[in-house]
């Protein structure tokens, strides 16, 4: 099983919120972790929000950072992944989007006014972000396993 716990320091979140983070991160992660090498163990993930600025406009910001350590976190912890979950956030759209293998979405939040009307440019603008993550994610992996 795979279970992931929100801790809020600045008190922002409201519980609404703080499940929210938690679904998303869990069903993210879901697709990649390779549960059958822990069949009877349960995989705890715990994130902690120290600080956020402007928590009202950034909370989804924080949602894809948070995801993105996420990622990095289970490979420290030896966790094995099929693949790294990397997350974009569009700041005009209010939307973060979580891909693995480059362009497949795993991962949807979106607190957009307009509907989705423009989904492609939001597409293409998060997955071009999420590169740049997926990149620094793997050089930095790379260059500690030596």
């Amino acid at each position: 099983t795979l279970s992931v716990h929100l801790e809020d320091s600045t008190d922002l979140f409201s519980d609404l919120l703080n499940k929210k983070f938690c679904n998303y991160i869990e069903n993210n992660f879901l697709s990649v972790i390779n549960l059958s090498k822990y069949p009877k163990s349960g995989i705890d993930i715990f994130i902690n929000i120290i600080s956020v600025q402007d928590a009202e406009k950034l909370y989804l910001k924080t949602l894809s950072l948070a995801s993105d350590a996420t990622t990095l976190a289970l490979v420290n912890a030896g966790i094995e992944i099929i693949d790294l979950v990397v997350s974009g956030f569009d700041l005009d759209n209010n939307s973060v989007l979580s891909f693995i293998k480059t362009n497949e979405i795993v991962g949807l939040l979106s607190e957009s006014e307009d509907s989705l009307e423009n989904l492609s440019e939001v597409i293409r603008k998060t997955q071009k972000k999420s590169a740049v993550v997926k990149n620094a994610l793997t050089t930095y992996l790379i260059s500690n396993s030596k």
